[in-house]
């Protein structure tokens, strides 16, 4: 894994799509939403994260669907934090 909490950040306005790629440890990402859907894969570690008053947690390989204007938050479950890439088709 890599070393401390990162994020970097992509759009392709011909195909009005963007990508994320992300490694965090400490970073917990508060309630929030998005007016797009987004669709994650977490390539290592565990994600937790909590959505509809239901706490959820993603193992490795596993997929994150959320569906436009849904309040979500998002954090590493273990001190090993977690890897993951995300599309954000607009």
């Amino acid at each position: 894994m890599l070393a401390k909490d990162q994020r970097q950040f992509w759009h392709n306005p011909q195909l009005d799509v963007s990508l994320m790629q992300a490694y965090h440890v400490e970073y917990a990402y508060p309630r929030h939403s998005h007016d797009y859907y987004v669709i994650c894969l977490i390539e290592r570690g565990v994600q937790s994260f909590t959505m509809q008053g239901s706490k959820y947690v993603t193992p490795p390989r596993g997929l994150i669907l959320i569906n436009p204007g849904v309040v979500h938050t998002g954090e590493a479950a273990t001190e090993q934090g977690f890897q993951m890439r995300c599309i954000y088709p607009t």
